[in-house]
């Protein structure tokens, strides 16, 4: 993602980034692949997998790209707001059409009638999506889509540490030192140039 990212700003936004931002990009990138490698055992060959990979991965780098250019004439909370309301109903007109589909309407309201559910929905509405799509709205105002794309790289890492603190899931030393690698490569990436760019 910030190869891409820093790629395709360079192209459309016109944003220049220096040779050290450049390489901690790259770093960044090592260290999510060390990972990837040292915990895959066998990489299947499946190539409709990776189609749909590379698919999310420049849907993602053209969103970070135009919401730059979006956010600098609209307010963030307003953004915010249309990529939420636009996201809503896309998701529950595709779950209603599912629904009508294989013929169990009635389940589509139901859910809703249990706590369990509401708190996932609060959760994952609140917490999850208008947060982490305000904060990142707030960051492509204020940093080059580049630096974002970096930093969006760190999630793999807040994640597998995440999974063992809270899953308890096993620390392998390889989490360590490529979340180390990352880091290095992320501070390497938000130094900011001579110019002040």
């Amino acid at each position: 993602l910030p190869i891409f990212t820093l790629i395709g700003s360079a192209i459309l936004l016109r944003e220049k980034t220096s040779l050290l931002q450049k390489s901690g990009a790259l770093l960044s990138v090592l260290g999510v692949l060390y990972i990837t490698f040292q915990s895959s055992i066998n990489i299947s060959m499946n190539y409709w997998g990776y189609f749909l990979i590379f698919s999310s991965l420049f849907a993602i780098v053209l969103y970070f790209i135009l919401l730059k250019k979006t956010v600098q004439n609209v307010s963030i909370i307003t953004v915010t707001f249309y990529i939420l309301m636009y996201g809503m109903l896309v998701v529950n007109l595709l779950n209603l059409f599912l629904t009508i589909l294989t013929g169990s309407v009635s389940g589509f309201m139901e859910r809703f009638y249990h706590a369990e559910y509401l708190y996932v929905v609060a959760y994952l509405g609140v917490l999850s999506t208008f947060l982490s799509s305000f904060l990142t709205n707030f960051s492509l105002k204020y940093l080059p889509a580049s630096v974002v794309g970096v930093f969006n790289n760190f999630s793999p890492v807040i994640g597998l540490f995440a999974g063992v603190i809270i899953l308890k899931e096993t620390l392998f030393s390889y989490y360590i030192y490529g979340g180390v690698i990352v880091l290095i490569g992320l501070f390497m990436s938000s130094v900011k140039k001579e110019n002040g760019a």
